[in-house]
């Protein structure tokens, strides 16, 4: 190989690595949540109201071992 391709490739390589540490660092805005399990807009309103209802549900039935 000459130089010229050796420099052609090494640059190459260089590009790749930028480009995936570039995916693997870039700033994410969103909050922790939906990183991790997306968001809730696309979900029908019906089933959203559902969720938060049952959510209330649940925090109304624990009790609260100290009686305050």
């Amino acid at each position: 190989m000459n130089a010229k391709g050796d420099v052609e490739e090494r640059l190459a390589d260089l590009e790749r690595q930028v480009t995936e540490l570039t995916r693997k660092f870039i700033k994410d805005d969103r909050n922790w949540p939906d990183r991790c399990f997306g968001g809730m807009k696309e979900i029908p309103e019906v089933d959203f109201n559902a969720f938060v209802r049952a959510g209330k549900e649940f925090r109304d039935a624990q009790t609260d071992p100290e009686g305050l």
